[in-house]
């Protein structure tokens, strides 16, 4: 009977432990509530975000991390019963680089850095939406970031053309 009670409780006692490592390691798998902060940018970023920079020059602001839902919206109301339909069509959206004219914080380009983990697919897809909203993409592969230099002669004509366009009369 002693034994019987003394098993009894090795086993009572062993499923408790189980249980409450069990429910640790769950926990950490899920995370707990509460927030904690994030970076804005990964170390690939911030080296071509410097570079962006050094290349621009003062005439440009780069912004990262910038909301499609901050340069773009559906030209429906939200009274229309598609709005939030079409509108989460992007408004989850990240673009990785936005640059703006420095005088008068007009956005000119979207500059994407893509990694392995891009969807061609998507990216078009991606593009042709900023292009319904006037904004033309530029994108450079992440593995081969061109240099100060080059980056410079690119951004000068990615940013000629976009003046032409924007200069062009609406017909």
């Amino acid at each position: 009977m002693l034994e019987s009670a003394l098993y009894f409780v090795v086993i009572v006692t062993a499923s408790a432990v189980i249980g409450v490592l069990f429910m640790k390691l769950w926990h950490r798998h899920l995370g707990t509530y509460g927030f904690k902060r994030k970076t804005l940018m990964t170390a690939n970023e911030k080296d071509f975000y410097w570079r962006l920079r050094k290349a621009l020059g003062p005439a440009w602001v780069v912004f990262p991390q910038v909301s499609m839902g901050a340069l773009m919206d559906t030209c429906l109301t939200p009274r229309h019963p598609r709005y939030w339909d079409v509108r989460s069509q992007f408004a989850q959206k990240i673009c990785d680089f936005v640059i703006c004219d420095a005088k008068t914080i007009t956005p000119c380009l979207v500059v994407e850095l893509d990694d392995r983990m891009h969807d061609f697919e998507r990216d078009r897809k991606r593009d042709g939406l900023m292009a319904l909203a006037g904004y033309r993409t530029v994108r450079f592969w992440s593995r081969a970031k061109p240099n100060v230099e080059d980056l410079k002669k690119i951004m000068e004509k990615e940013l000629a053309i976009e003046k032409l366009t924007l200069s062009k009369p609406a017909n």
